[in-house]
């Protein structure tokens, strides 16, 4: 569940030069209010801005359009402040990460099979139309040899590969295995052409 709202910011004031038209103060200031998407309570986007004038003397709130036009352009703009985008930032940021993490983890993969471990878990699809509804495994690296790859599978298929990897961890762990005493030979073609998830060393 998603948690977001819109809300209304002062994010800056200026002194101006005039006249409060009620009680002809002259201390007068232009504030610039904008509003903010926010995600979780995060400022994430802001959107439109406003602008009134405030008379610090008796507290008037005064349309700012009469001032501003005696006014340059360049002495009525305030900044939207960066912290009103730190949501964006943190979205743009963890698809960065994302980015990056899957494909070192695809790299990962590809090094793997191209030469194997011995000792090393991995997770793979087993890509068996029987078994659609637990289509992942896992599997251990027992042995190396020229072009022959000797590994030892989990005696359990698994509905979601997080299971799979759970499985192995464990195993790593050495809190439960999922492993029997079989252990099946492999060429090195058949092993790179398995749909390995995951890599766990």
């Amino acid at each position: 569940m998603i948690v977001w709202g819109v809300s209304l910011k002062n994010i800056g004031r200026k002194n101006i030069h005039g006249n409060c038209p009620l009680c002809n103060s002259r201390d007068l200031y232009l504030v610039v209010m904008q509003k903010v998407l926010h995600i979780f309570w995060i400022p994430t986007l802001p959107t439109r801005k406003s602008k009134f004038v405030q008379c610090n003397q008796c507290g008037s709130q005064l349309p700012a359009e009469p001032f501003l036009m005696s006014m340059p352009t360049n002495e009525t703009g305030i900044k939207t402040p960066w912290w009103n985008f730190l949501g964006l930032f943190i979205i743009i940021g963890l698809f960065i990460f994302g980015y990056f993490s899957e494909k070192s983890a695809s790299l990962d993969k590809v090094a793997f099979q191209n030469a194997p471990t011995v000792g090393v878990y991995f997770t793979y699809d087993l890509e068996t139309p029987s078994l659609k509804k637990t289509p992942y495994t896992c599997a251990k690296v027992e042995k190396v040899d020229g072009d022959k790859v000797t590994a030892r599978i989990s005696k359990y298929a698994y509905s979601k590969e997080k299971e799979a990897r759970k499985a192995a961890r464990d195993s790593m762990n050495n809190l439960q295995s999922p492993f029997g005493d079989e252990t099946y030979e492999i060429s090195r073609e058949n092993f790179k052409a398995l749909k390995v998830v995951s890599v766990l060393r």
